[in-house]
């Protein structure tokens, strides 16, 4: 009876044990598959961390540090372009061919009326400078010729360009050593009133004061400007633009103006309708045929020899001088053209070298058909 019990015993155990077995393996595997899904995670979030670095690599864009006027726009390469027509609030950027010659040392100048400003000169030197009211240069020393980029981050800007000495700008320009200036632009300056870049370059061809509403003198004559838009600067008085091959002028916007020195152009037309104010005009040596100064009743100065004007189209221009109070008219130096002073009780007009200035000696002199008050001169008995 034992020995079947026994059996019976044994025949019972035997299934227990590949339960515990499975039971086991069934814990084995959790434990693997735990490890597994760790395993996992782990790198799913060291992917993402190291994408997220990359992301957050330091931008190379060279606008981006511009908050700060003390960084340039990007330390580790200062020589990548900024973007010339997204200038913020007080910027100037200037775009030049220092140097005809390798192998020479090259020096750029600039002048200007400022609280401060920080200029990045293009070679990795940026500089820093307060009570600006002088000229500062920077040389470029690396013996290397190529095209070069200014930023120049102003605060309280009143007068940029020529030389200032005591809070005055005199004659001079901006300027450098054998440097070919290609490119000049203006960003928002609230208190800029007054640039001049006489003389800066043969090369110049883009000049943009587009986003300076407050200009109220501008001298950029004795370039190679062949466009230049004034339309946004209302509160315009004196422009000379001299020396330049300007076809067109738009000064439909200027009501404030007062001084226009525009010769040696290639002006065919020039629309003075909306420039009341106008008291000094001179066009010498241009393509003018005709000229309506109906609108200018302030004039007292008139300047157009060297055009193409007949003889009908010089009789309607003198006889449409307006005939207002002899005021002392403009003495303007194209050299000084900065702040004019009156000279003088007459009010004068210049014809000479145009086409229609042939009289016939028989017939009443010029004189005859100038609005009383008025002085001609260059008037000629011959044809030429």
């Amino acid at each position: 009876m034992e020995a079947k019990k026994t059996r019976i015993f044994d025949n019972k155990a035997r299934p227990a044990k590949p339960l515990e077995q499975e039971k086991q393996n069934n814990k084995a595997m959790k434990k693997i598959n735990f490890f597994k899904i760790c395993l996992l995670l782990s790198l799913s979030l060291a992917t993402v961390a190291f994408t997220s670095c990359e992301k957050n690599e330091p931008s190379t864009n060279p606008t981006e540090n511009l908050d700060d006027p003390n960084k340039p726009d990007n330390p580790d390469n200062p020589n990548i372009p900024i973007d010339p027509n997204n200038l913020k609030e007080g910027q100037i950027y200037i775009k030049f061919y220092p140097s005809a010659y390798e192998g020479s040392t090259d020096v750029v100048t600039f002048s200007c009326v400022a609280e401060s400003a920080t200029v990045d000169w293009g070679d990795g030197t940026v500089e820093t400078f307060k009570n600006m009211n002088n000229h500062y240069s920077h040389g470029y020393g690396d013996g290397i010729n190529k095209e070069r980029e200014i930023l120049i981050t102003t605060s309280g800007l009143t007068i940029f360009g020529g030389w200032v000495y005591n809070n005055n700008l005199t004659s001079g320009y901006v300027s450098a050593e054998s440097w070919k200036c290609k490119e000049i632009r203006f960003g928002n300056c609230p208190d800029l009133y007054f640039i001049n870049i006489e003389q800066c370059s043969d090369d110049l061809k883009i000049l943009d004061v587009s986003k300076v509403t407050s200009l109220k003198r501008l001298n950029c004559s004795k370039n190679n400007l062949t466009a230049l838009d004034v339309t946004k600067n209302t509160n315009l008085e004196m422009l000379a633009c001299a020396y330049n091959p300007l076809t067109n002028l738009d000064l439909s916007n200027n009501p404030k103006l007062d001084i226009l020195i525009c010769w040696s152009n290639q002006l065919t037309s020039l629309d003075l309708s909306n420039n009341s104010a106008l008291t000094y005009l001179e066009l010498t040596d241009n393509k003018l045929s005709t000229l309506d100064i109906s609108n200018n009743g302030l004039l007292t100065t008139v300047k157009c020899s060297g055009n193409q004007f007949s003889k009908s189209a010089m009789i309607d221009l003198f006889q449409s001088l307006p005939n207002n109070s002899v005021i002392p008219y403009y003495a303007v130096s194209l050299e000084r053209a900065i702040a004019p002073v009156r000279d003088g009780t007459e009010k004068w007009v210049d014809m000479s070298d145009n086409p229609g200035n042939c009289w016939n000696p028989y017939e009443p002199f010029a004189n005859h058909y100038l609005t009383i008050g008025w002085q001609c001169s260059g008037i000629s008995y011959t044809c030429f």
